[in-house]
């Protein structure tokens, strides 16, 4: 399903409106058939990292994080949204890459465009285009078998195809393209030890696909390799922001030189 705006702003949310359910229900049930066989709250990850036959440089990823100490689906839902908002103030404070996000209002809680600009220290302009769809934390009272008790939200980060509003530039900036979907659930961890109820862990389940679209006009190798650094390290920043926001310890990063 791609994203594709026009200019009324009225036609814009009603675009978008109409893509999240969908995009919702197609995180849904991809995270459901990806985590088949599992552990609900054992630590997951693979990456794959490769270069397209265009020269575009692609992460894909999938992890699945437990954030014990957590203390509910919504804490957890919050403090990821938190971090999404910030994303140009995470960006520029790791980085170094100058970044500007501009919003462009829709009127609904439910969904978010954003774009980002940035300048790298090197000097190379980027920029992305992103909806995020957002489910609001809900229980529904019963076991399913992507949360124990029902307890979850998904949320589904996506670029936009085509903007008519704010078209790319690819002359003057790197295009930066990111879809990630994310399932927030709890569970009760029995393992020998814990008497009662167990102990509650809050889960993020996370699939991402982060493309780098390599420029047409030349570039250098040095450039180009300090911008492929940030790229794949862009999810454990985001994941360390949620830890730190819920007050839990953030893990080590090594930051490229």
């Amino acid at each position: 399903m791609k994203i594709r705006l026009g200019m009324d702003r009225n036609d814009r949310r009603k675009t978008l409106s109409a893509l999240r359910e969908p995009k919702l229900e197609e995180a849904r049930q991809f995270l459901m058939e990806r985590t088949q066989g599992l552990s609900p709250i054992a630590p997951y990850f693979q990456e794959e990292r490769y270069d397209t036959k265009d020269g575009d440089y692609c992460v894909t990823r999938f992890d699945v994080t437990p954030f014990r100490g957590a203390k509910s689906v919504p804490d957890v839902f919050l403090a990821l949204q938190q971090a999404i908002f910030n994303a140009e103030i995470i960006i520029s404070e790791t980085s170094g890459n100058i970044t500007i996000r501009e919003d462009d209002e829709l009127g609904d809680n439910n969904l978010s465009h954003m774009r980002f600009l940035s300048e790298s220290s090197l000097g190379v302009q980027l920029e992305t285009n992103l909806v995020l769809f957002l489910d609001r934390p809900q229980c529904q009272m019963k076991d399913v078998d992507y949360a124990e008790n029902g307890r979850y939200t998904i949320m589904a980060l996506d670029f936009v195809d085509e903007d008519k509003k704010y078209p790319y530039k690819p002359n003057e900036r790197i295009r930066r393209d990111f879809t990630t979907i994310t399932m927030i659930s709890s569970y009760q961890d029995h393992t020998a030890g814990i008497k009662g109820e167990g102990e509650l862990v809050v889960v993020i389940t996370r699939w991402a696909a982060t493309i780098l679209r390599r420029p047409s006009n030349s570039i250098s190798s040095r450039v180009w390799d300090d911008l492929r650094n940030f790229h794949h390290r862009w999810p454990d920043l985001m994941l360390n922001c949620v830890r730190q926001t819920l007050g839990l310890s953030a893990l080590n990063l090594v930051v490229p030189k």
